[in-house]
């Protein structure tokens, strides 16, 4: 059984999906994926809408704080970062949810179907329109994935605990 998945190198490997609106998520969102890691401590995005680094409407990242799973509301850092830290070579399924409204953030990560960690943010997406793009920091050049990626998935909603046990 399992999935297919994709091999990124860690230095230039990357699907860039565009700049188009239904992917420039600034509301309500989820993502998910399989993963496979080579590195714990590299710098690396699984998906994100983002110009040159300086701006985004959210980054799903791995490693930018050793071993740990990321979501960002914009560019200035991860707003939540995860309890566990991952440094195993497996298979791993990760979703982040964002509900809410301007202003007033519900951020959640689940790890291989349990929540992880779960909390509040003020800072809003930038709101515009950038490159999304799987694998690198959305426009910006940098954070690229090193390891295996299968079945990612995003969403225009919040998935609940039961959409992501059922994932």
């Amino acid at each position: 059984g399992g999935f297919n998945s994709i091999s990124f190198d860690g230095t230039d490997d990357f699907i860039d999906l565009g700049t188009v609106a239904a992917l420039n998520l600034t509301g309500t969102m989820s993502f998910a994926c399989w993963y496979k890691s080579s590195s714990y401590t590299q710098n690396q995005a699984f998906i994100a809408s983002s110009l040159n680094g300086g701006q985004a409407n959210y980054a799903i990242t791995f490693g930018f704080n050793d071993n740990k799973f990321e979501l960002w509301n914009n560019a200035i850092g991860p707003v939540i970062s995860s309890t566990a830290s991952i440094a195993d070579p497996g298979w791993h399924h990760y979703v982040c949810t964002r509900s809410g409204t301007a202003g007033s953030w519900n951020l959640s990560l689940y790890i291989d179907g349990v929540l992880d960690k779960s909390g509040t943010s003020a800072l809003d997406p930038s709101g515009g329109s950038y490159p999304v793009v799987l694998g690198r920091f959305g426009g910006f050049g940098g954070y690229y994935l090193l390891g295996q990626l299968g079945d990612a998935a995003l969403w225009s909603r919040a998935l609940t605990a039961v959409d992501v046990w059922e994932l």
